[in-house]
C-alpha cells in the first residue's frame, strides 16, 4: 500500500487506510494537520488511534476551521476517558481464533497481567451474548466464545473496544452519578449489552454502599467549623470546594458551582466537603438566595449529608465574630495590656461596635430562622441532616463529632482514625466582660435590646446552653437581612456579604 503524502505517512498502516478516502477526495491533506498532532496520534496504541481518526472523520470537516486543534481535542478526550489504556505498552488485539468455531471464537492478546474476566465481559458484551470467556494462565491471552457467529468485520471492530478493556473500571470512576445512571439505563435497554449493563450497575451499587458521599456544613462562623471540617477532611477522603473550607465565601454560590465541585471531587476519587453560611446566600455573583433554593441545589449536585453546628449562645458567637472581623481592621487589637488596648484601640472598636450591634435582636433572630429554614428544606429534599452542638460535641469531643458525621455520611463504612486538627484563630478577648470586648456604649445597647426578651440569658457570655426554665421563641428572619446598612458602611461587609 502506498503511504499517504507528507507526515501523514508516519501513521500506522491501519490508521492511514482509515484516512485514505478523505485524503484522496481532497477533504484532508498534510497541510491541514500539524506534524506535532500526527506525532501524538502515532504515539497512541493503534486501536486507540483508529478510534480518534474515526471520530475526527465522522465530523463535517468543511465546517472545522482549525483541524489540528479539533484532532488535539479528540485525542485529549480519549485520554481522559481511558487513562490506563493509553499509559503505554502494546495495545490489545482481537482476531478470529484458529480453532473451534471459526466465526464464534475470538482470540484476544496483549492483555495486561491484571485484567479481570468481568472487565472483558463488560467490553465484549457490546457485540452480543458471551457464551464463555477464558483467560490463559499467564493472564495475557483470552478466548471469547459468542453465542452467535461473528464476522471478521465485527472482530476488527472489537479490537478497538479491546484497547479500552484494562481501563473499564477507571472509566466508570471518572463518570459523575448522573452520567453513570444515563449510561446504565442506555445499556440496560439495548439488546446484547447485558454484561456492560451489569458492570455499570455494580459500579452504581459500589458508590451507594461504599462511598462516603459529599458533605455540606451548614453553620454560622465562630462555631469551631474550622476544627471540625479540617479534622473530617483529614480523616476521610474529602476535598474542599475551590480548595477552601468556605469555597463560596467570596461569592459565586450557584447550582452549577456545586455540581462542578462534586464532579471534580469524584474525578479525583474523593467526596466534596464545603462550609456554607447563611450569609453566603445572595452574595456576590450568587444565584442562590434562599435556604430552599440552596437545599434543592445541594441535593441535585450530589450532596447527601448536611452537618449543622449550633452555638446556643448566639450573642457569644456574634461577639467572637465581631472581634475576629475587627482584628483585621485594628492593628492594636491584640495589645499587650488592657490599658494599652483602652488607650489606643478602644475608640475605633467602639465606633465599629455601635454599627455592628445596631440591632442585635434582629441579627440573632435572622441567623436562627435562616439556619432552621435550611435544615427543614434539606430534610424535605431527603438529605441526611446531623445536628451537632458547638460546646458539647465539637469543642468537647472533636473526634467524636467526626465519627458521628462519618456514620451519617457512610453508614456501612467503618469510621476512619481521627486526629483533631485545631484551626481556631485566637481573636477573642475572653478574659474581658461584654463591655471590655465591644465597648461600654455597644454593651449597654445590647443589654437594652435583649433584657426584655427570652434571649436575656445570653448577656452572660460564659453561658453555653439554653436555660431549662426559659421557653424558646420562634425566630423570624428580617426580610432585609441580619443587619442594617450602617454595618456595611462601617466596613463589616466583604464583597457585599455582611459577615
Amino acid at each position: 500500500m502506498t503511504p499517504l503524502p507528507g507526515h501523514l505517512g508516519r501513521l500506522p498502516e491501519a490508521v492511514q487506510q482509515a484516512m485514505r478516502a478523505s485524503v484522496e477526495a481532497g477533504a484532508l491533506g498534510p497541510a491541514d494537520l500539524d506534524p506535532s498532532v500526527i506525532g501524538a496520534l502515532a504515539a497512541l496504541p493503534e486501536a486507540a488511534a483508529l478510534i480518534c481518526v474515526k471520530r475526527f472523520l465522522a465530523a463535517d470537516l468543511t465546517d472545522v476551521g482549525n483541524k489540528t486543534g479539533f484532532l488535539v481535542g479528540i485525542i485529549a478526550r480519549l485520554r481522559r476517558e481511558t487513562p490506563a489504556a493509553l499509559a503505554g505498552g502494546p495495545a490489545p488485539v482481537a482476531i478470529a481464533a484458529g480453532h473451534g468455531d471459526f466465526n464464534k471464537t475470538l482470540w484476544v492478546g496483549n492483555l495486561p497481567s491484571d485484567v479481570r474476566v468481568e472487565q472483558l465481559r463488560a467490553v465484549f458484551g457490546c457485540i452480543g451474548t458471551i457464551r464463555d470467556l477464558r483467560l490463559a494462565q499467564n493472564g495475557n491471552i483470552a478466548f471469547v466464545d459468542r453465542a452467535k457467529s461473528c464476522r471478521m468485520r465485527t472482530a476488527r471492530l472489537v479490537a478497538c473496544w479491546c484497547a479500552l478493556a484494562p481501563a473499564v473500571a477507571q472509566t466508570f470512576r471518572g463518570l459523575d452519578d448522573a452520567e453513570l445512571a444515563r449510561r446504565a439505563e442506555k445499556a440496560r435497554m439495548r439488546p446484547g449489552y447485558g454484561d456492560l449493563a451489569a458492570a455499570l450497575a455494580t459500579e452504581q451499587a459500589s458508590r451507594r454502599n461504599g462511598n462516603t458521599g459529599s458533605v455540606a456544613l451548614w453553620a454560622l462562623g465562630r462555631c469551631a467549623t474550622g476544627t471540625f471540617a479540617d479534622s473530617l477532611k483529614a480523616a476521610g477522603n474529602f476535598s474542599y470546594c475551590r480548595g477552601r473550607k468556605e469555597g463560596f465565601a467570596l461569592g459565586g454560590l450557584s447550582a452549577a458551582a456545586l455540581r462542578a465541585c462534586v464532579g471534580k471531587a469524584k474525578r479525583r476519587s474523593k467526596a466534596a466537603l464545603t462550609h456554607i453560611k447563611p450569609q453566603h446566600l445572595g452574595g456576590p455573583l450568587a444565584s442562590l438566595s434562599t435556604p430552599a433554593a440552596l437545599a434543592d441545589a445541594l441535593a441535585a449536585a450530589g450532596f447527601n449529608t448536611v452537618i449543622v453546628i449550633e452555638r446556643q449562645n448566639h450573642l457569644a458567637r456574634l461577639v467572637s465574630s465581631f472581634e475576629n472581623r475587627v482584628r483585621l481592621c485594628v492593628r492594636e487589637w491584640r495589645a499587650a495590656t488592657d490599658d494599652e488596648f483602652a488607650g489606643r484601640a478602644r475608640p475605633r472598636v467602639a465606633r465599629r461596635a455601635a454599627a455592628f450591634f445596631a440591632d442585635p435582636l434582629r441579627t440573632i433572630e435572622w441567623e436562627a430562622a435562616t439556619l432552621k429554614a435550611g435544615v427543614d428544606a434539606m430534610r424535605a429534599n431527603g438529605m441526611t441532616v446531623l445536628e451537632l452542638d458547638f460546646d458539647e460535641d465539637v469543642i468537647a469531643h472533636p473526634c467524636g463529632a467526626v465519627a458521628r458525621a462519618w456514620a451519617a455520611a457512610a453508614p456501612s463504612a467503618p469510621p476512619p482514625p481521627c486526629e483533631a486538627r485545631h484551626s481556631h484563630r485566637a481573636a477573642s478577648r475572653r478574659h474581658a466582660d461584654l463591655a471590655g470586648r465591644v465597648g461600654p456604649a455597644a454593651a449597654a445597647a445590647i443589654a437594652a435590646a435583649l433584657r426584655p426578651t427570652p434571649y436575656a440569658w445570653m448577656l452572660d457570655l460564659d453561658a453555653r446552653a439554653w436555660p431549662s426554665g426559659v421557653p424558646r421563641p420562634t425566630p423570624v428572619a428580617h426580610p432585609a437581612g441580619p443587619r442594617t446598612r450602617a454595618a456595611a458602611r462601617e466596613g463589616f461587609a466583604r464583597g457585599g456579604v455582611v459577615m
